[in-house]
């Protein structure tokens, strides 16, 4: 017959408490420059707060069958949570949180995308307008600079497609500039329900 025991229930030894604190130390900083709180990796592994913090700080053994699913959810390898690893290292390719959002904007409609993929561009031409000192300009004056950047065969309702665009981009920045802004949970919320 066999016997199974909880691993929890076990004495942890300094070598294995040193580990085990190291590895939460990892996984909580990982999930702190995701914007993930411990309550929402607790959602997701179906434990309680309090366990995912008793794992960060090393006072409770991480079961390994849930290495996979932190993994996944923070965008990073096993290896990564498992080993010491460069800042230099983990900064190869995009940001796991960039790389989560462009996965849901492919998950939108095609219409929705392009609405999304023009915002973007409209903010960073935008943006390096303002580089250039050219952020005085007037509405006019921004539309025309708009208008001239599209190609020559561009129809017209692409024309006023773009001009709608940039509207809700210049409307975007007045509000954060006042304030007005939500969270990117709120937002993600808001993109599914699309």
């Amino acid at each position: 017959m066999v016997v199974l025991t909880w691993i929890d229930s076990m004495p942890i030894g300094k070598d294995e408490k040193a580990f085990f604190a190291r590895l939460g130390a990892r996984i909580a900083e990982v999930r702190k420059a995701q914007g993930i709180t411990q309550v929402q990796l607790a959602e997701v592994l179906s434990v309680s707060q309090q366990t995912i913090n008793a794992y960060e700080v090393g006072r409770r053994r991480m079961p390994v069958s849930s290495l996979p699913t932190i993994a996944r959810h923070l965008g990073v390898s096993i290896d990564e949570l498992l080993c010491d690893t460069s800042a230099a290292a983990r900064k190869r390719g995009p940001a796991p949180k960039l790389q989560q959002q462009i996965e849901r904007i492919q998950q939108l409609p095609r219409t929705r995308q392009r609405f999304v993929m023009e915002m973007i561009d409209t903010c960073s031409a935008r943006r390096a307008d303002r580089s250039l000192a050219m952020h005085a300009q007037t509405p006019k004056q921004e539309a025309l600079h708009a208008i001239e950047r599209l190609p020559d065969d561009v129809r017209f309702d692409e024309i006023v497609y773009r001009l709608y665009v940039l509207g809700k981009v210049q409307q975007g920045l007045k509000d954060i500039d006042a304030g007005r802004t939500v969270s990117t949970d709120e937002l993600a919320r808001e993109i599914e329900a699309w």
